[in-house]
């Protein structure tokens, strides 16, 4: 057995692809589910590779019993690395948009990975009191982390908030000799296009309603152009092997358009696209 690695958010999408990958390559894997249910297929599959840790990256009380049950677990070999995955999309315009509901997105996709870290931090080696050998921490941004889109504000704030975040980590953990690295996913084939197209009905009485309505076509574009999950995965797993990982990994159906977008288009450009896109336009 190679290590122990905590991975949240493993019930579906890239979690659960990772949860797979990890475990196939010789890692036991300590999952966070929200309800016991979502491990059943996992541990079907990983058997004893696999512990499913109830926990909801909101809840401090949970992440404690957590954290308990992990150090017992782990012993004197600690955690090899904390994989922050867990994370979820509160979109639409930013005027119709509950700020109750923004802040819950927050929480999660950003003081959720900070809550994760702090806990766990001993069991990775973070602290010159800590008896456990160097981890690795990997937090699953988004290329929404770095370029935001109309209707996508709030998930894109989180995600710079995380982009931000993790900076800081990667300086501020160096000195125990612990990477911090961040993985940034394009376009990928989960289940939140489904929900994507769940949440348009919500905006129907307002200015935004003849976007949303022809919202499917773009939402079936965007979701055909998607990577396999597996991309993702294979990239996680290099970051979190390799000795001396990058800062980030860009994983998108092409990265080099990408990195075009991010440092030759200015904000106009980019403002221009997303309204022809969407035709974005006053009536």
């Amino acid at each position: 057995m190679k290590g122990y690695v905590l991975i949240t958010g493993v019930s579906t999408g890239i979690g659960f692809h990772a949860t797979m990958l990890f475990a196939k390559n010789g890692y036991h894997v300590f999952g966070t589910v929200r309800k016991l249910d979502d491990a059943k297929e996992l541990e079907s599959s990983l058997g004893d590779s696999f512990t499913p840790l109830v926990v909801d990256v909101q809840n401090q009380e949970q992440i404690d019993a957590a954290y308990a049950f992990v150090k017992e677990k782990v012993g004197e070999r600690g955690l090899s690395g904390l994989i922050n995955n867990a994370g979820l999309a509160v979109n639409g315009p930013v005027m119709h948009l509950k700020t109750e509901d923004i802040a819950f997105n927050m929480d999660v996709n950003y003081l959720g990975p900070i809550r994760m870290v702090q806990r766990f931090g001993e069991l990775l080696g973070i602290g010159t009191k800590s008896p456990y050998p160097p981890g690795r921490i990997l937090n699953v941004s988004s290329i929404s982390g770095e370029i935001s889109r109309p209707f996508l504000g709030p998930y894109s704030a989180s995600k710079f908030a995380l982009e931000a975040i993790s900076d800081a980590m990667r300086v501020e953990f160096g000195i125990y000799n612990v990477p911090v690295v961040v993985i940034q996913p394009g376009p990928t084939k989960t289940p939140i296009w489904t929900k994507a197209r769940a949440d348009q009905g919500r905006f129907q009485d307002t200015d935004y309603a003849p976007i949303f309505r022809k919202m499917d076509k773009a939402v079936d574009a965007v979701s055909k152009g998607a990577i396999e999950v597996d991309k993702v995965t294979k990239v996680m797993l290099h970051a979190f092997e390799t000795p001396k990982p990058k800062t980030r990994y860009l994983v998108a159906p092409n990265n080099f358009l990408f990195w075009l977008a991010k440092t030759l288009f200015t904000d106009r450009m980019l403002d221009a696209m997303s309204k022809k896109q969407m035709a974005l336009a006053r009536n």
